[in-house]
């Protein structure tokens, strides 16, 4: 399962978006600015695990939120973004909705790294039925 979690601190101007899949750290993203000393002194406690996020969110200072994932058709549609006259919304949607909530996480983070690999080789998109059905977030 993939969690995404926001951590705010003082010494933090915005947040930082944390990603685990099942329980490791996977991707942050800092929303903001870190000063250096602040920085340094992170780097030696940095929550890689969901268990040593759950220790930060001890600390009176520290603020820690569950973002709520969007795994809607909706999202995935727009975000695969191949709507040709061959593809059929409906036959998509039917699949994605046998998905599981861990496998909708994977394929939408999966797209782009599917883009990447059709611009290397310039290869056709598939059908977003086709997509789903092939798995290739599982690869």
């Amino acid at each position: 399962m993939i969690n995404r979690y926001s951590l705010t601190h003082p010494l933090i101007d915005g947040s930082i978006e944390l990603e685990y899949t099942s329980g490791l750290l996977t991707e942050y993203t800092l929303k903001g600015s870190i000063p250096f000393a602040a920085l340094k002194t992170m780097l030696g406690r940095f929550p890689v695990s969901e268990n040593m996020l759950k220790e930060t969110a001890t600390h009176p200072d520290a603020k820690i939120t569950q973002i709520a994932s969007d795994l809607s058709f909706e999202r995935f549609w727009n975000a695969y973004d191949n709507k040709s006259a061959g593809s059929s919304k409906k036959d998509a949607e039917r699949r994605w909705n046998k998905l599981s909530d861990t496998d909708r996480q994977l394929a939408l983070k999966h797209i782009a790294v599917y883009n990447r690999e059709l611009a290397k080789t310039g290869t056709a998109k598939k059908y977003a039925e086709t997509y789903i059905n092939q798995r290739p977030w599982d690869r």
